[in-house]
């Protein structure tokens, strides 16, 4: 079986800490979720050990992992922007909350920058960097 997840530093793994500062804080009495409860950290699914033991019980073994990155192109990091806020389910969740709270643009511009030092430049534009990990797992 194998896993592919989004790299944590790549474009599209963790999201800026300047980012997440914009964001409202979580209702008080509340623990984070079922993220926060589970056995093992679900938010790390690109990091082989930690996806071996989510499945640890079910006869599964690490087998192996390997990084590759995607190129995606755009015509500049805000077309970047534009297009993650209104296609990927989690900028747009980002970008509806920013917007709730009047911080929209500065959240725009820390985005614009995180995905601006994680591309190239391309005689088009930006090639943004999308680095994923693929973790193999076997019986």
């Amino acid at each position: 079986m194998s896993v592919a997840a989004w790299h944590g530093d790549g474009a599209f793994g963790r999201p800026p800490r300047a980012l997440l500062d914009l964001l409202p804080a979580p209702p008080p009495g509340t623990t984070g979720g079922a993220a926060a409860d589970a056995p093992v950290d679900t938010t790390r699914w690109a990091d082989p050990e930690q996806v071996a033991a989510f499945f640890a019980g079910t006869g599964l073994v690490l087998a192996g992992a390997r990084t590759s990155r995607v190129l995606i192109p755009f015509p500049s990091p805000a077309a970047a922007v534009d297009s993650m806020m209104a296609n990927a389910a989690p900028w747009v969740a980002t970008a509806e909350a920013l917007a709730a709270a009047g911080k929209l643009d500065e959240g725009r511009a820390i985005m614009e920058n995180h995905l601006a030092a994680r591309s190239q430049t391309t005689s088009k534009g930006i090639a943004v960097h999308a680095d994923y990990v693929v973790t193999q797992l076997e019986r």
